[in-house]
């Protein structure tokens, strides 16, 4: 797992007063930017293909608050977003230096 470093500045249609997606250009483009275009979970270098994750699950309403929210949003790949579990709690990689956990 990569440690993420965010911009600070929030995309722009996220901030906007009706915002209803949280995948939209501009968000795709910062994230790739400050991810380097890695998935934030398995480190592989996403291409193209790739999708937006919610880091507090959006199942079952857990985070409701938290759908829309730029800290919430991660780059992931395919295959982590598919294996990846809905109630399993992930470390913060904006917060934490994961290497630390894992070395």
């Amino acid at each position: 797992m990569i440690r993420v470093n965010k911009t600070p500045q929030i995309p722009l249609s996220l901030l906007a007063e009706n915002c209803n997606r949280h995948n939209s250009e501009d968000v795709k483009e910062l994230l790739l930017k400050d991810q380097h275009q890695k998935c934030y979970l398995c480190e592989q270098l996403t291409g193209k293909s790739f999708q937006i994750d919610h880091l507090r699950a959006q199942a079952a309403n857990r985070y409701p608050e938290l759908k829309f929210t730029w800290t919430n949003l991660f780059l992931i790949c395919p295959f982590c977003n598919q294996r990846k579990s809905e109630s399993f709690e992930i470390l913060e990689p904006t917060l934490h230096n994961i290497r630390f956990y894992i070395d």
